[in-house]
């Protein structure tokens, strides 16, 4: 189950949920982006340890109000057995400093924040997480 939207692309791997974000997000999109996240997760990632590799080079911030809810999701119990967050920011520092605010108080799995894709991949991989064929084309 791929999920494509003008907002965010969420494709699940096997034990890694790839994340696309595009453009900027409200709160509507922000909600959006929850419920079709937590769809995938409780399809897919409920009974074993999982990753996320989100890249968010190509987007363009939330508003105030869409950064408390993604906070939020971030701190939420409906991980499941989420181990491990990558967080793709590209060279800007403003996303890099936005999301060590969203990732600051997570206790139950562990998050890093990435100049490059390249790196974040790395990461994952040292933990046993990889992209390979998607649970969609299985």
């Amino acid at each position: 189950m791929e999920i494509h939207t003008d907002y965010y692309s969420l494709i699940p791997y096997p034990n890694l949920l790839y994340i696309d974000s595009f453009l900027a997000w409200d709160e509507r999109v922000v909600m959006d982006y929850a419920e079709n996240t937590k769809k995938i997760i409780l399809t897919h990632y409920t009974q074993k340890p999982w990753a996320i590799l989100h890249n968010s080079t190509h987007w363009e911030l939330p508003t105030p109000g869409g950064m408390d809810l993604l906070t939020t999701l971030a701190n939420s119990k409906i991980s499941g057995k989420i181990t491990h967050h990558a967080y793709v920011a590209g060279p800007s520092e403003i996303k890099k400093w936005l999301w060590e605010k969203v990732f600051k108080n997570v206790q139950t799995y562990t998050a890093e924040t990435f100049a490059t894709q390249g790196d974040a991949e790395a990461w994952l991989a040292s933990f046993g997480y990889h992209r390979t064929i998607p649970l969609s084309e299985k």
